[in-house]
């Protein structure tokens, strides 16, 4: 019996509009959705106990992020940039290894005020 190939679907940058998730029960996830030019905001990660990283930078998401779930590993998440809403949260600096995990999510070409 011959392995059926891994499906991957091909997102076009210049198609995708908003995203939505539901996923099915893993033993370990992963999502890595960056580069995608994806809009919307982040749904509620609580269902997802298995989920080890979460990858979704340079996108145009927004809105506050929930919490993160605490199986994400460390420095195994890339949030920025996109223009979320910037709320102290511990467990998304240490899922991202950034402190604070939005000080890379910025829209302007200089974040630091130069123009």
């Amino acid at each position: 019996r011959t392995a059926e190939p891994e499906k991957q679907a091909k997102l076009d940058p210049k198609r995708v509009a908003q995203f939505s998730m539901q996923i099915p029960a893993q033993d370990s996830l992963q999502i890595n959705i960056d580069h995608n030019n994806l809009s919307g905001t982040v749904p509620d990660l609580s269902s997802l106990a298995n989920l080890k990283s979460f990858y979704i930078n340079n996108n145009r998401i927004n809105g506050t992020l929930p919490a993160a779930p605490p199986s994400l590993q460390a420095s195994f998440s890339g949030l920025c940039p996109n223009p979320l809403t910037q709320t102290p949260a511990p467990a998304w600096d240490t899922a991202t290894g950034v402190t604070p995990w939005y000080s890379g999510c910025t829209d302007e070409i200089f974040g630091n005020g130069f123009e």
